[in-house]
């Protein structure tokens, strides 16, 4: 997380989410009521006389909502803030919803009646995990293996490999180099060069 405006007297600060740590703490700051304001895409007003042939495109805008709810999809590494628009070049009074994806490095702006101490705790200790890697895992035996990460979040599990032997007294080493092809392939997508690597069996 990476603070890049802060006036607590105005109750603003304006952050940028670099993880999906991040996104994840950013679900227990932001609260029903606050107004947030971020790029977004929304379908550009048309007029009324013109007949509408194909599916509208969206475009982006700036907006500023009145959070009603906020959502953490770990799986899809997104936070969703749904509210109502408050602030933008259209629609306002309607219903929007700002997906945040993890890396997407989206300028955030989160505006409350008062930061509280929790909210402002969470805020750093967002900003002192970015500054720890994550953990990447691979659990395995003869049969499977499991890939995944270590997170504040908690585990996400990136992908499930079986071996496919057909039994202790059939070992096929053709299957054993695909099955550790297929475990090594899947580890150099996830794993960057500082990350650590913890390998563990039954």
């Amino acid at each position: 997380m990476k603070i890049i405006y802060k006036d607590l007297k105005k109750g603003v600060i304006k952050l940028i989410p670099e993880t999906m740590d991040d996104l994840w703490h950013l679900q227990y700051i932001i609260d029903k009521g606050d107004l947030v304001r971020a790029l977004t895409f929304r379908t550009a007003e048309q007029s009324t006389d013109k007949l509408r042939t194909k599916k509208a495109d969206k475009k982006p805008m700036v907006l500023g909502i009145r959070v009603e709810d906020v959502e953490f999809h770990q799986f899809s590494d997104r936070l969703r803030i749904h509210g109502v628009i408050k602030e933008g070049p259209q629609d306002l009074g309607s219903h929007h919803t700002i997906n945040i994806k993890a890396g997407e490095f989206k300028e955030l702006t989160i505006e409350k009646e008062e930061w509280r101490l929790h909210h402002l705790k969470r805020l750093e200790d967002a900003i002192k995990s970015s500054k720890r890697a994550d953990i990447v895992f691979v659990s395995l035996d003869d049969d499977e293996a499991v890939v995944g990460v270590i997170r504040q979040s908690g585990i996400q599990t990136i992908a499930e490999i079986q071996s496919h032997r057909s039994g202790k007294l059939y070992k096929s080493s053709v299957n054993e180099k695909e099955y550790f092809g297929e475990i090594i392939g899947i580890l150099k997508s996830v794993k960057q060069r500082d990350t650590p690597l913890l390998i563990v069996g039954p």
